[in-house]
């Protein structure tokens, strides 16, 4: 039960990617999509082997719900890099998806 909630979270979270994704493709940038993407595998692929060392099925629900919020985060920091002027309305995103997580 409680990896399921971690994975239900991540699931929640990783709803919000495509909104940055699709701008990023669209603004002409998807490299540095793929580029985020390189630097986080590895540093996945480590928290990944740890905590499902160290918490099982449990930890490898928290690593992949860790990742997405990540990936999610930098993302929303691309986009903010993009196109200053999507700051407030990704503020207000970030508000929602916290709150829905509660």
């Amino acid at each position: 039960a409680t990896a399921l909630q971690w994975l239900a979270a991540g699931v929640f979270i990783s709803c919000f990617v495509y909104m940055p994704t699709a701008l990023l493709q669209a603004g002409g940038k998807p490299e540095w999509a793929t580029k985020a993407h390189l630097i986080e595998a590895p540093i996945y692929i480590v928290a990944l082997y740890y905590l499902l060392q160290h918490f099982g099925i449990v930890g490898a629900a928290i690593a992949w719900s860790a990742r997405i919020l990540i990936d999610t985060l930098v993302y929303f920091g691309l986009c903010a890099k993009l196109l200053p002027e999507i700051v407030p309305g990704a503020q207000k995103a970030w508000i929602k998806i916290f709150v829905g997580l509660l």
